[in-house]
């Protein structure tokens, strides 16, 4: 049977957590390109607070990208080591770290929001 540490664990959970909020981070940007609110939006960008808003925003989503990609290279390099063809896993490593944080979002939603998870870790 194939048991999963705990740090595999904390690594799926940090993963999936830097998914849904770089999901939702893309929902905002979208919203905020409807003409009605990016009118809005234009009237109070003179205010200098909103400026510093608007940065600290950008921070939070550069940050989150940036927890995306390395829990998403972390969980390649630790969860998949040992169950899958070493050539895929290598293929796979490649293509997250070449393809940043937006190779790391879809491979979250395509692949490992969908794998179940072994039975030790999800009775815990």
């Amino acid at each position: 049977m194939f048991t999963v540490s705990s740090n595999s664990r904390i690594v799926r959970r940090v993963f999936s957590a830097s998914a849904w909020a770089m999901l939702a981070w893309v929902v905002v940007g979208m919203i905020s390109t409807v003409p009605d609110v990016d009118k809005k939006l234009t009237a109070i960008d003179a205010n200098p607070a909103v400026h510093m808003s608007v940065i600290a925003f950008l921070i939070i989503v550069l940050l989150t990208a940036l927890s995306l990609w390395a829990s998403a290279i972390w969980y390649t390099a630790l969860v998949t080591r040992g169950n899958r063809n070493e050539t895929t896993r290598r293929l796979i490593l490649a293509l997250l770290i070449l393809g940043n944080w937006v190779a790391a979002f879809f491979y979250y939603f395509a692949y490992v929001h969908w794998r179940s998870l072994p039975s030790t870790v999800a009775a815990k």
